[in-house]
């Protein structure tokens, strides 16, 4: 009978300490915790007593030595961002008896210890502040000394340390204002503090909205302890994006270059655990931000792991701080425009295209792909007045803008002769400021009395080069046939392969395309479609795709070939070239569909000149 009381008291206590639940607020930020999230922060254990109020000369009333085991409360408070120096932490109970601890007590370096929330005590469950001192014992003077006066717990009128030990402990609120309704507000959330040429975060509703988005997810095959994991996250690269220059606002550009050149980057996860690795090292795709592993999202907080094709050593469970060590001082470059004609490049500064004759501020607009309007009062030089000063602009030329992240655009000249309602022109400035790096110091837009409005593909930002070749403007277009129907012209393409693009080596030569699978997001939903609508909906209809229709390649001969949307998905070695070796293609295209050879997909066979795509359901 004993030892069967004796196991349902364990069994109570290992319920009791499973039901724990403990909401850690600052400012903005919340995080539930649950007991598996607190142990794996790390934990502390110490033998300790602490005294009562004296009121007996002689008696110095003492309680007996336990041990405890829980998790330091500074651990727990680098989750939400850590404390300042002014700052002060509530810990509230559950029934709202509380108590206050100062910035300095958190750090464990004053008399009193390191505050730990106890989890157990003597081996069993417990949920108590607790504060464990280097020599076992915690005395009144000891919390004098820490506290103070003011924030020490006294009980009718003597110092009581033991008063300070909340029980059931369910807040931890900096800087609480003392509503209790406020407390019945805290949402959970989570955060990772970045650092770098400036700081930044990535909160749990950010990460939410990323993820939602689906652009730029990444899913990596592993090996793990012998066994074959499959994670799924964001690019590592992506987060160091934020930090790793002066851009303050999404879309971040990463600078590879100094990548390249070799930066320390130190990881500190939520238990402590720090690595600390160069980026001269590893290459800038190898490690993502996971939050699935085997379509399971990842335990603990916040719940996300590193992982990646490096040496496990650089793998970190639930990061919650990066930090890029760029302790070098980059000179900040001279931007230089260039503007190329017959293989001759001209510079300028901003300076002088400022105090160009072609200057001009006027307004302009552009509608981006999700419908939202944009503009202003751009200024900057008259594109086509910039251009005749070394060469004559004509009807039939071709102009190749190349922006400082390598995404390429062309305009044929007779766009940008067409003055009927407006100057092209390049922007560096807009409402009398200058542009910023990011969305750059330059772009092309039209501007005019009438406030004129261009797509936001042909507004191309972050222009560092615009080469006039003398050769015919031949436009290309894409029809696709589906639940809705679209014809895609040049630009529109270009767009999508500088975003999207992808190379597949065919028979010696490498062709440059958009995956096939990319172009179905046009047409396999009878509501969304690619740059259509808010970045969160996802336009490509993946379930429709693995359910199964034809999709028919059509040549402009009339030769096809049909595939199972089944084999296409999310395939991106199945693409619609528009580059070969580097230019574009003339001798058998302009678009061809070309696959990486080791596919096996049934049915493909190349085709020349793509002129349409049909899905049929």
């Amino acid at each position: 009978m004993r030892k069967f009381l004796v196991l349902i008291l364990a069994l109570l206590s290992v319920l009791i300490l499973a039901d724990l639940e403990i909401l850690v607020k600052n400012s903005d930020l919340a995080i539930s915790l649950k007991t598996e999230d607190l142990l794996k922060i790390g934990t502390l254990e110490g033998r300790v007593r602490f005294q009562g109020p004296v009121f007996k000369e002689g008696d110095e009333n003492w309680g007996e030595y336990h041990v405890y085991k829980g998790v330091p409360l500074l651990k727990i408070l680098k989750l939400v961002g850590g404390m300042r120096e002014k700052d002060f932490l509530y810990v509230i109970a559950e029934d709202g008896y509380y108590k206050v601890i100062p910035h300095q007590v958190l750090q464990g370096t004053t008399p009193i210890g390191t505050p730990i929330l106890a989890l157990e005590e003597d081996g069993k469950p417990t949920n108590r502040l607790i504060f464990l001192s280097d020599d076992g014992e915690v005395s009144n003077d000891d919390m004098l000394k820490a506290f103070g006066e003011k924030l020490s717990h006294y009980y009718s009128g003597k110092p009581s340390v033991k008063g300070l030990l909340v029980k059931n402990v369910r807040y931890l609120v900096v800087n609480w204002d003392k509503n209790f309704r406020s407390l019945e507000k805290i949402k959970a959330g989570w955060k990772i503090t970045l650092e770098g040429v400036r700081t930044d975060e990535i909160t749990e509703k950010g990460w939410e909205k990323l993820v939602k988005c689906g652009k730029h997810l990444k899913t990596m095959e592993l090996t793990v302890k012998g066994k074959k994991r499959v994670y799924t996250g964001i690019p590592l690269w992506m987060v160091i994006a934020m930090v790793d220059g002066p851009d303050d606002e999404h879309p971040y550009r990463f600078d590879k270059t100094l990548w390249d050149e070799g930066y320390d980057v130190t990881i500190t996860a939520a238990d402590g655990y720090t690595v600390t690795f160069n980026t001269k090292e590893v290459a800038c795709d190898s490690l993502i931000l996971a939050y699935t592993e085997d379509g399971r999202p990842v335990k603990g907080v916040p719940p996300l792991r590193i992982v990646g094709e490096t040496s496990k050593k650089l793998w970190v469970k639930n990061p919650v701080e990066i930090e890029l060590d760029i302790s070098r001082k980059v000179e900040k470059e001279v931007f230089h425009f260039e503007l190329v004609i017959n293989g001759k490049v001209h510079k300028f500064t901003l300076k002088e295209l400022e105090n160009s004759p072609f200057y001009v501020e006027l307004p302009g607009r552009y509608v981006t792909s999700a419908g939202s309007v944009r503009g202003g009062v751009y200024g900057g030089v008259k594109l086509v007045d910039l251009i005749n000063q070394y060469t004559s602009l004509s009807t039939d030329d071709t102009l190749k803008v190349v922006a400082m992240d390598g995404y390429e655009m062309t305009h044929s000249g007779k766009q940008i002769l067409d003055q009927k309602d407006g100057y092209w022109i390049l922007a560096f400035k807009k409402d009398g400021e200058y542009l910023p790096l990011d969305p750059g110091y330059i772009r092309i837009i039209k501007v005019g009395e009438d406030n004129p409005m261009i797509e936001g593909h042909l507004s191309v930002r972050m222009v560092k080069r615009i080469e006039v070749v003398k050769k015919r403007y031949e436009n290309i277009t894409l029809e696709i046939k589906g639940y809705m129907d679209f014809t895609l012209d040049r630009q529109t393409l270009e767009s999508g392969v500088s975003c999207h693009g992808v190379e597949v080596e065919y028979k010696g030569h490498v062709y440059k395309g958009i995956p096939l699978w990319r172009l179905l997001a046009y047409s396999d939903d009878p509501k969304y479609a690619p740059h259509k609508q808010d970045p969160s909906i996802k336009s490509y209809n993946e379930e429709l795709a693995l359910k199964g229709y034809k999709v028919k390649v059509i040549a402009e001969d009339g030769y096809s070939i049909t595939l199972d949307s089944r084999d296409l998905n999310k395939e991106d070695g199945v693409i619609i070239a528009m580059y070969k070796d580097g230019e574009l293609i003339e001798d058998e295209g302009p678009l061809v569909l070309v696959w990486d050879r080791s596919l096996k997909i049934e049915g493909i066979k190349k085709v020349k000149n793509v002129v349409k795509i049909e899905l049929i359901f």
